[in-house]
């Protein structure tokens, strides 16, 4: 569940197979900008530090901890539609963004359809989407699945847990760095969100970094019906 403008995109997605091209692009993005201001220069460097410690984490975080264990199987079809993020492991496209939503779709040749889309600081704020690609990494469960959002470049996208009647999600991948809680509905049941942070934490994710997403579409959607 990813979202960022098409230059961020070769970054992150680099840096999701553990390219150093992600950091040497970073790096040389840098140095041309000697000019910024010293706050902006601090920003970029704990940005490039964010970059480069979640590359080491998808690269090795997995080796050190058990494997981490998906659903048994996935209706493709029951799945497929749109899902409101309810929560989020940090990922820094992401953030300052509200009404965060992906929507899927099958494709004619077998593969998915991924747009994903949020609004920048408020619902009023500037909306922002991107496309990608996904498809079947496990055809004999439906729960690996791996997104592309700039070629050769591909993601990890496992589904840890799923309501057996498809009204909520858990996805992950194997190094527990990203993770998301997705539900049908805008927000979800305290209790719930409780249980399914549990349930990240049992599988060796640090909840303590989990981040509730801010959803407001319930007032807006509710307009639009009356």
């Amino acid at each position: 569940f990813f979202f960022f403008k098409q230059k961020t995109a070769y970054e992150i997605s680099a840096c999701l197979v553990g390219s150093e091209m992600c950091i040497r692009d970073r790096m040389e993005g840098q140095q041309q900008n000697n000019q910024n201001t010293s706050t902006q220069n601090v920003e970029e460097k704990e940005s490039i530090g964010s970059t480069i410690k979640t590359g080491f984490n998808l690269m090795f975080g997995s080796i050190f901890k058990p494997t981490l264990e998906t659903v048994s199987y996935v209706d493709l079809n029951r799945y497929i539609g749109k899902w409101y993020e309810v929560a989020r492991m940090p990922f820094k496209p992401v953030d300052g963004l509200v009404n965060v939503t992906a929507t899927y779709s099958l494709n004619t040749d077998g593969t998915i359809k991924v747009v994903n889309g949020g609004f920048v600081g408020s619902p009023t704020g500037e909306e922002r989407k991107v496309e990608a690609k996904g498809w079947i990494d496990d055809k004999k469960t439906n729960s690996k699945l791996k997104v592309q959002f700039v070629w050769p470049f591909s993601a990890e996208y496992w589904i840890i847990d799923l309501d057996q009647n498809y009204g909520w999600a858990v996805v992950g991948e194997s190094s527990r760095t990203l993770g998301w809680i997705l539900s049908r509905e805008p927000t979800m049941d305290p209790t719930l969100l409780q249980h399914l942070t549990n349930r990240m934490l049992s599988v060796g994710y640090d909840t303590s970094k989990l981040h509730k997403t801010l959803q407001s579409y319930q007032t807006t959607e509710t307009s639009n019906n009356q």
